[in-house]
């Protein structure tokens, strides 16, 4: 018998990959490199993708670096998933070109970000710069939409997600820590047992606050 929801999962990567040839001959010339496309479940991480840094797929001629698409987040509206894509898509630009566009483990996007987005299809709002993750959420210009809604690409296509069983978590998981979380204006972050803890960032000269 087929197994029916693996094939359309490969509709869906294949479409996915249309996707990306198109919003790279649009955005990009047609320069960006080839990559593999994956659709796997965001684990622990609060993501709806990522782009891996280093070249992860080996197809026998050449290494490729991989995009993907959270599994539990596959089935949002057409233009916020293409926002995604081209979101990853200008990490691989900036990895291209060597430009380091991120910091903190690769959670905080900064200035060499936004200006590589904003010059490949993206806007900021006035409130769009946050503390921990930096410049990480653009948006798609008016004129960015159009373009897209303009490729040939099927948009019902996206349909499946994978439940989210991340919240759940084991028995050893949920017994709650005695360890507590401080964290400093600038980002840093200290974890001790010790309650009411008094220190000041070496960096920025503030002083830790609990965080959950």
């Amino acid at each position: 018998m087929k197994n029916t929801q693996e094939n359309n999962l490969g509709k869906v990567i294949a479409e996915l990959h249309k996707a990306f040839d198109c919003l790279n001959n649009a955005f990009y010339g047609g320069t960006l490199p080839e990559v593999i496309i994956t659709i796997q479940s965001k684990g622990k991480r609060n993501a709806l993708g990522w782009f891996s840094t280093g070249k992860v797929w080996d197809d026998g001629t050449q290494e490729k670096h991989e995009i993907n698409i959270s599994a539990e987040y596959a089935n949002r509206d057409f233009m916020d998933i293409m926002r995604t894509l081209h979101h990853e898509m200008i990490h691989l630009f900036c990895c291209v070109h060597d430009i380091k566009d991120t910091s903190r483990g690769g959670t905080y996007h900064n200035k060499n970000f936004k200006a590589v987005s904003e010059n490949h299809g993206f806007y900021y709002s006035d409130d769009a710069f946050d503390t921990k993750t930096g410049w990480n959420f653009s948006k798609l210009t008016d004129e960015s939409i159009e373009i897209i809604r303009n490729f040939d690409l099927n948009k019902e296509i996206f349909c499946l997600k994978r439940y989210d069983f991340s919240a759940q978590g084991t028995s050893e998981e949920k017994k709650k820590s005695n360890i507590i979380k401080w964290k400093c204006p600038c980002g840093n972050i200290v974890r001790s047992s010790k309650p009411n803890l008094k220190i000041i960032c070496g960096d920025c000269g503030q002083p830790f606050k609990e965080s959950e």
